[in-house]
């Protein structure tokens, strides 16, 4: 009977030991099935899956290229093509930042293991600065990685060396693989399989440009140190500390002109802000409401060129009554008819507007977004951002009027673009 248990236990020993090894068994293969699916998903959300896009939130491949390319049709190892290139701004400061848009194309698929490289060199074509596949785009759309067929849209931001003394920035540009470039066989290149791309015009904010003979002037506007309050006149505290921009002179001769015109300059983190006060001994204008027309009679007109271009640049007329216009042209006096202004104006009289009584003068107190600056493509404006600026005053006296000017055009010309002068915000 002993033996009968004793033979029966072991035979429940055996079982029981089974179903462990069962058990552990199918443990073990649950695990490596988690472990599966773990890796499954890890690989599903590496980087290599997800969409390529910029920073932007646009696609790095694209159907076309934009009709305002630069080209340069460099075609490299007759496998890559460099299309072109469009680039904002076409100048800055020492330090600032460009931005160069360059357009690729695959014709055929490169073996190796293919970077990009950009080099930056001064007037005298020294290297002042490199970088490696810079951008998202460079860092993780390789060449290797191409087909046949796609153009590739790649963004480089491009920071100015700071201690820049040279006028230009020369950027070249191509693909390098170890010790080896590939070879551009067609378009602009240097003898080192550079591709020749922009020539960025650098602007020293401390050195003033000679036009015609004459001086464009430099200056710096220093950040306001207390609240301005554009319903405060000019001599309130808050512009101890302001830039004085004088003397206004004919437009077109350069002349000095009998009745004084002076504007007083500071800056926040929002506005710039702008005191004109102006002699004058007759007040005229009669528009009831915002015109371009403006100009025709007494009033304070004044252009800001963001990138100093002829394109992308703002103007702003303000008459002795308050009435403002304001108009932003994407080209050359050509404006977007819908775009209007948020900029601020109070306006003070010493005298009376449209009659016989003598009149001694008027003033105003302007505040300008800094944040609409950036619809001329510009960076958001900091301390160190460089502006292009020109301040006109239009004084009527009857059948004569006197068209003056802090930087004159020597032209019958306001939107004389090249002859604005530069102020520095600081």
């Amino acid at each position: 009977m002993e033996s009968k248990i004793g033979g029966f236990m072991m035979l429940q020993k055996i079982i029981t030991s089974l179903a462990l090894l069962f058990i552990i068994s199918g443990c073990k293969e649950t695990t490596t099935e988690e472990q599966q699916q773990s890796e499954t998903k890890t690989v599903e959300e590496s980087p290599a899956k997800v969409p390529l896009q910029h920073v932007d939130g646009t696609p790095y491949l694209v159907n076309t290229v934009p009709g305002t390319i630069i080209k340069l049709n460099a075609l490299l190892d007759k496998k890559i093509m460099l299309l072109g290139y469009t680039l904002s701004p076409q100048s800055v400061i020492p330090g600032g930042i460009v931005t160069v848009t360059w357009y690729w194309k695959c014709l055929k698929t490169p073996t190796g293991e293919w970077e990009f490289f950009t080099h930056l060199l001064d007037e005298d074509e020294i290297s002042v600065g490199s970088l490696n596949s810079s951008g998202q785009m460079r860092s993780r759309f390789k060449p290797q990685m191409w087909k046949p067929g796609q153009i590739i849209k790649d963004i480089e931001q491009i920071k100015v060396p700071a201690n820049l003394k040279s006028e230009v920035l020369d950027i070249r540009t191509g693909l390098w693989n170890g010790p080896n470039r590939m070879h551009v066989v067609e378009g602009p290149v240097d003898e080192e399989d550079r591709i020749k791309g922009p020539v960025i015009d650098i602007i020293n904010p401390r050195k003033n440009r000679v036009i015609n003979n004459v001086e464009i002037e430099t200056v710096t506007v220093p950040f306001a140190k207390t609240p301005v309050n554009i319903n405060k006149a000019a001599t309130d505290k808050a512009w101890e500390n302001a830039l004085v921009l004088k003397p206004f002179t004919d437009t077109v001769t350069g002349a000095p002109v009998a009745e004084n015109t002076e504007v007083k300059l500071l800056f926040d983190k929002n506005y710039l802000y702008i005191a004109m006060t102006a002699d004058d001994s007759l007040l005229e204008s009669s528009f009831t409401e915002s015109t371009m027309d403006l100009w025709k009679e007494d009033a304070f007109d004044f252009f800001i060129a963001p990138a100093g271009e002829k394109t992308n640049y703002f103007e702003f007329q303000i008459s002795p009554a308050g009435i403002v216009y304001s108009a932003f042209y994407p080209d050359y006096r050509v404006k977007e008819e819908s775009w209007k202004s948020k900029i601020k104006v109070s306006v003070s009289l010493n005298g009376t507007i449209n009659d016989d009584t003598p009149d001694t003068g008027w003033s105003l107190v302007a505040a300008v977004p800094l944040k609409e600056l950036e619809k001329a493509g510009v960076e958001p404006v900091k301390n160190g951002t460089l502006i292009y600026v020109n301040f006109y005053r239009i004084d009527k006296n009857g059948e004569k009027t006197a068209y003056t000017g802090w930087s004159p055009p020597l032209k019958g010309d306001f939107h004389a673009v090249e002859k604005f002068g530069k102020l520095v915000l600081e």
